[in-house]
Formats: C-alpha cells, structure tokens, sequence
C-alpha cells in the first residue's frame, strides 16, 4: 500500500504547529503507512512568485496517480 504523504511548505515554527503534525501522523500510522515531506519557502520576497515557487516544488513531489487533498484555513469546508 502507497503511504499518505503529508507535504508541508516550510519548517512548522510554532511549537503547536509540530505538535500537531506529530500528532496526525501518529493517528495515521496507527491505521496506514504515513510519512512527512517537507518543502522548503520560497526565497522570492513577492508574495506571488513565492507561492508559484513554493507549489511548483509541491507539484513535483506528485506523480500523476496520487489523490491529492489540500488543506488551507481560507479553503472551503466540504463537511
């Protein structure tokens, strides 16, 4: 069975940012192979090109199989 990968832009700074990963990826574990992938910030200081730098490197860490979900605090709910 593939893992569930998580990929993460960035280090989590915050302290409940890592915890919290941690914590999903112990819950997922407990039922399928998970594993954590993170990418590294963008360097550009415009905010757009950082976000296209940021999701090019994402996209690259997909292959054309993969069922992606994406999580965003500004995403709509589809609970």
């Amino acid at each position: 069975m593939k893992p569930v990968r998580l990929i993460v832009v960035g280090q989590a700074k915050a302290p409940y940012f890592r915890d919290a990963c941690s914590h999903y990826l112990e819950a997922l574990r407990r039922y399928l192979p998970a594993e954590e992938g993170i990418v590294r910030d963008g360097k550009s200081a415009d905010p757009i090109r950082r976000k296209a730098e940021e999701a090019k490197a994402v996209l690259a860490r997909l292959s054309p199989r993969d069922f992606v979900v994406v999580l965003d605090e500004h995403g709509r709910s589809l609970a």
